[in-house]
């Protein structure tokens, strides 16, 4: 990417694109570059916040990269956390998600939306995890409001993902 070559970067992917940030190119530096697949292309984003570092963990959670620890251009070792969160990402422009709403009442999860989130997107799909990683349910939904019956689900933790346009846009977890 950028005609470069680095060593002991970080790395970490959201919403299907890749991110690698900081690491040495004989010399620390704080870049992050982003990979389109689609499109098989690197993009430079917006340098790392912290120190330029080497050897920096990474991980992921509800669709933000975390950035930690590492060691620093003069031998310090870091313990700081970094949150990433992506920006125009979700390949859904501009939708403020704020009256997106997911509850459980009773044996059925609601999922209902403001007017400005509806003027964007129309509907959606629903996939629901149990906490072992694996699909237990799958349903298109069409907003303002849907109503889904999860009765068939045993009680226990959940985990859901809304994605539309092939975009993760929103994802939590629900107790049944």
């Amino acid at each position: 990417f950028g005609g470069d070559i680095r060593s002991n970067a970080f790395g970490f992917s959201l919403y299907g694109k890749g991110y690698i940030g900081c690491g040495s190119n004989g010399s620390y530096n704080a870049e992050v570059w982003r990979y389109q697949p689609n499109t098989d292309s690197w993009t430079r984003i917006n340098d790392f916040g912290g120190t330029a570092r080497v050897n920096a963990s990474c991980f992921v959670i509800n669709n933000r990269a975390y950035v930690t620890g590492g060691m620093g251009a003069n031998g310090a070792v870091l313990n700081d956390l970094w949150e990433y969160t992506p920006d125009s990402t979700s390949g859904i422009s501009d939708v403020d998600i704020s009256s997106l709403q997911v509850t459980v009442q009773g044996n059925r999860l609601l999922i209902s939306a403001g007017e400005k989130f509806c003027n964007k997107v129309s509907s959606a799909s629903l996939t629901v995890y149990d906490l072992q990683g694996k699909a237990v349910l799958q349903t298109a939904i069409v907003f303002p409001t849907a109503v889904i019956d999860i009765d068939q689900l045993i009680i226990g933790t959940y985990l859901y993902q809304l994605s539309a346009k092939n975009s993760i846009f929103k994802s939590g977890k629900f107790i049944r």
